[in-house]
């Protein structure tokens, strides 16, 4: 995969994860839109940042790879994490207002019981997904900063992981 395509991918997956983050009305949505774009800019900075240090020209499979899992970590946090509102009972999940899932609360339905079997199921799979795009997002930014350093370093010598890394039209990360 070349690098112009992981970052036509990244920028669609945060764009989507954003969009999604919309459709649950609670104050996490409302922070996102009062901070003009701070806070969505803050929580996809790792991404943001690992996107930008690509160098250019074929990405390697273990980048790839390191990225679809904090896309895949992303994506689950946005969809299934909860926004809160002001009564304690209830919940807005982005999942639950699109796929009507749970009991809804309320005449518009976008707001579903915390209590609730999907209410606690999709609150644990937004809790996991958080936890892992934080965690895949700093390794993700991690692994691309160190072997964007041994790829300046090794002047065209193979990596392990069969690609060559430096020279102009050869794969890279």
């Amino acid at each position: 995969m070349t690098r112009r395509r992981v970052v036509l991918v990244q920028c669609c997956v945060m764009l989507f994860a954003v969009g999604a983050r919309v459709l649950a009305p609670g104050w996490l949505a409302a922070m996102m839109l009062f901070s003009l774009g701070l806070v969505p800019l803050v929580l996809l900075a790792p991404l943001i940042v690992a996107t930008l240090v690509l160098p250019r020209g074929r990405v390697g499979v273990v980048t790839v790879a390191a990225f679809a899992v904090t896309d895949v970590a992303l994506l689950a946090f946005a969809w299934a994490y909860p926004d809160f509102s002001d009564a304690s009972n209830e919940i807005a999940v982005p999942a639950a207002a699109l796929f009507g899932l749970g009991e809804p609360l309320g005449s518009g339905g976008g707001v579903i019981a915390s209590y609730g079997t999907a209410g606690r199921v999709l609150t644990a799979v937004g809790e996991v997904g958080f936890v892992g795009y934080v965690v895949c997002a700093v390794a993700t930014a991690v692994l691309v900063g160190v072997l964007r350093v041994r790829r300046s370093r090794a002047g065209g010598r193979p990596d392990p992981d069969g690609a060559v890394l430096a020279g102009v039209g050869h794969r890279g990360l």
